[in-house]
Formats: structure tokens, C-alpha cells, sequence
């Protein structure tokens, strides 16, 4: 396969893939993602977390992203409204607190489960195929969280 100028033949989630790939070799002591998996397919955005996770062990991640299940994990995660921080805690705490991060994961939660149907045998996902949270919702919060690593 031939790369064409700026990746005009890669999908968006090799585009993502490509470009964590290049900061990786950096070997930076602190990373920042900004909607690392915004518009790609769950396959890559998988793939790209559990990267980030594990680069999260030995250095500091700093990650933006309006898909609350991606920052979980975090060690400290600040929820944003109208550019300030509006809240600030583990994800446990936030949740505790029941405010707008934890109303907002928990419409996020109950979108991505929207038309699962279980039985004893099968469980069947009904999103739509090549469609994102970060399509189907809209907010005009934000969250940042910072995950593990060395102190910055």
C-alpha cells in the first residue's frame, strides 16, 4: 500500500493509530490526547485505550475527552462546563456527588446500552455500525482526566 500526502487514503482509525504511533516515539515523560478515539469505529478506539492505559502506568497522560467511559480509570478527572471546572474527583467520587459528570456518564452508559437485548443465550449491541457516542450525543461539557504515571 502506497501512503498518500496527510493520509488521504487511511481511515480515521488508522489515521489515530498512525499518530499515536508517531508520539510514542518521542518517549515523552507526559502525553496529552485530545479526543484521542473521536470518530472512529469501537474496534480502534479499544485498541488506542488500552494503549493509553498502558502507557498510563510509567508516565503522565493527560486525556480530554467527551466520551466519560474512556476516563474512568483516571486517577483524577475534571469535568469542565463553560470552560471552568465544574467538579473534580476519581470517577467513584463524581459519581458520589451526582452531579453533571455523573449525570452525563450515566445518560452516556444508558445511550451505549440502548436496544441490548439479553437472553440466556446471546447478547446483541444495537448501535449503528461506524456510529460513535461522540455522534450520537452533544454537550457542550467537557472532561479532562489525568491517569497515572509520575507526578507532573
Amino acid at each position: 500500500m502506497v501512503l498518500n500526502e496527510g493520509g488521504t487514503n487511511l481511515s480515521g482509525g488508522q489515521r489515530q493509530r498512525l499518530s499515536l504511533a508517531r508520539a510514542l516515539l518521542h518517549d515523552s515523560p507526559v502525553y496529552i490526547f485530545d479526543e484521542a478515539t473521536g470518530n472512529i469505529d469501537m474496534e480502534s478506539e479499544e485498541m488506542i485505550m488500552s494503549v493509553i492505559k498502558e502507557l498510563a502506568k510509567t508516565k503522565t497522560v493527560l486525556q480530554i475527552s467527551h466520551r466519560l467511559a474512556n476516563v474512568v480509570d483516571s486517577e483524577k478527572i475534571y469535568m469542565l462546563d463553560g470552560g471552568k471546572v465544574a467538579e473534580s474527583g476519581s470517577h467513584a467520587e463524581l459519581m458520589k456527588k451526582n452531579g453533571k459528570y455523573a449525570k452525563l456518564f450515566t445518560y452516556q452508559k444508558n445511550l451505549e446500552n440502548y436496544g441490548i437485548k439479553t437472553d440466556s443465550t446471546n447478547i446483541t449491541k444495537k448501535i449503528p455500525k461506524n456510529r460513535n457516542i461522540n455522534e450520537l450525543t452533544e454537550s457542550k461539557s467537557g472532561t479532562a482526566a489525568r491517569r497515572g504515571g509520575e507526578t507532573a
